[in-house]
């Protein structure tokens, strides 16, 4: 039992540690590749630790990255990325316990499970952010109707 317990905190510590050390070395590429490195750390703890130790990965990194100062620049963003990474956990536990009451034979289902857990997660992240988020950060609101949620500095009304 206390090696058990010792392995799951160990783990989780590590996992972690990487997912903070892939978002500091990956800050300066697109956030396409960072997002994308987060989310596999995220799956590889679900499905190596079990749902609690995903869970402990999902909310606190996007804290602690903010903290390091390679996260959000707003903490009000913070909690909608812990809450996105908490949905993409969630969905993928329902996957692996499907993928284990089923001796992972069901590999279309794995596929499309995990494929719709980013999916939910994406969609979340956008309207969370641009619906409520965004408002809510003092300068921000000007700039989103100029700029678009992307920050693309393209006008629809002006044409450019």
């Amino acid at each position: 039992m206390k090696n058990k317990k010792m392995a799951y905190i160990t783990q989780t510590a590590v996992l972690l540690a990487l997912l903070i050390g892939v978002q500091f070395v990956t800050r300066s590429l697109s956030q396409f590749v960072t997002g994308a490195m987060v989310n596999l750390i995220l799956l590889v703890s679900v499905f190596m630790i079990g749902f609690s130790g995903g869970l402990t990965v999902a909310i606190a990194s996007p804290f602690l990255a903010f903290l390091a100062g390679i996260g959000p620049a707003f903490i009000q963003i913070v909690p909608f990325i812990a809450a996105g990474n908490l949905i993409l956990v969630s969905l993928a536990w329902v996957v692996r316990k499907r993928i284990a009451r089923f001796d992972a034979k069901d590999t279309c289902f794995a596929a499309i499970g995990l494929i719709a857990a980013s999916a939910a997660k994406f969609l979340f992240l956008w309207v969370g952010l641009v619906a409520i988020a965004l408002p809510l950060i003092p300068g921000i609101q000007g700039n989103l109707h100029r700029s678009g949620p992307w920050g693309t500095g393209s006008s629809r009304r002006s044409g450019r």
